[in-house]
């Protein structure tokens, strides 16, 4: 993960120590949010244990960016469960800013009531739950995802459910994509159906019908895989 050196036209106060650091979380913003990055990127114990006392705050926001700085810590895993304890949060953002903690925790433990959000009704949980199930992916996961897209009527999460799923194809799974995909409405998954017909299979009667795709960026690669093959 790369640190950042400078955010909202500030530099990060990485030389300060953490006392300072949890003073600074009081400043007004942008400063204050500065702060909880550099708190983000500390390595010592007093850090994660300062940012494990911020969870408290009254301030949904400050809750939010403590979350957030967890997430990112590299002893942030000390905290999983009072990161999971906040899935069930009454405030939306900081429910998500929990979801994508865990996530880049990868905490396994988290892994089924990440996923259990992912049937939540407010659309942003259900977003960054899907997303969120990327690190801590199960097997299960891609038929779970595969059969929720094909109910699915919101364009957003149709979409992220289709971004999860591709980054875990493999020559175990991928036809099921295919046949799920391949007449879609949506370009980018037909494309990705094509893609993954002309890696894991030499079926070019696969490839033949994107030849006559409504997408001109699709029935050129279709042409081009045809192509490749017959020189072959």
């Amino acid at each position: 993960m790369t640190r950042p050196d400078i955010l909202y036209g500030l530099e990060i106060p990485y030389d300060k120590p953490v006392e300072e650091l949890v003073q600074l979380t009081k400043d007004k913003p942008p400063s204050c949010w500065n702060a909880y990055t550099a708190l983000a990127y500390n390595t010592s114990d007093r850090a994660i244990d300062a940012l494990d006392s911020m969870l408290t705050n009254p301030d949904w926001t400050h809750v939010r960016s403590a979350i957030e700085a967890i997430g990112k810590n590299s002893n942030g895993l000390k905290l999983e469960n009072k990161l999971i304890d906040l899935l069930g949060n009454s405030n939306k953002f900081i429910v998500t800013a929990a979801i994508k903690a865990l996530s880049n925790l990868k905490s396994q433990k988290a892994h089924d009531k990440i996923k259990a959000l992912i049937l939540f009704e407010n659309l942003e949980i259900r977003q960054a739950a899907i997303e969120g199930l990327s690190n801590i992916w199960q097997l299960s996961d891609f038929d779970f995802l595969l059969d929720l897209g094909k109910h699915i009527t919101n364009d957003t999460i149709t979409k992220t459910i289709g971004f999860v799923l591709v980054e875990h194809v493999d020559k175990s799974n991928w036809k099921s994509f295919f046949n799920n995909y391949s007449k879609d409405t949506i370009t980018r998954h037909r494309e990705w159906s094509l893609c993954f017909a002309n890696e894991f299979s030499s079926d070019r009667t696969l490839i033949e019908p994107f030849i006559l795709d409504k997408d001109g960026h699709i029935r050129k690669k279709a042409k081009q895989f045809m192509e490749t093959t017959k020189s072959a």
